[in-house]
């Protein structure tokens, strides 16, 4: 989904990862992306801790992550 954009001699600090058209056209900016990549650790956190009492379903994830796209949604088909 991301293509690395680096030169040689570039630490990973300066490294910068530039979005596919498919990730562009979905995710309004960078932050966007970061928060979804944050929701999405914790749905898989949700999915297999055996602690948690009730999973997540779809409904929940879309709902926790509405306005996350620099205040719209993200599309349903790329969630």
């Amino acid at each position: 989904y991301f293509t690395q954009n680096s030169k040689a001699g570039d630490s990973m600090s300066n490294q910068t990862l530039e979005p596919t058209k498919h990730v562009a056209s979905a995710l309004a900016s960078a932050d966007a992306a970061y928060v979804l990549a944050f929701a999405v650790v914790m749905l898989n956190t949700d999915q297999h801790n055996h602690s948690v009492k009730r999973r997540m379903t779809l409904q929940d994830f879309v709902r926790n992550n509405r306005g996350i796209n620099d205040g719209k949604d993200v599309p349903l088909e790329f969630l």
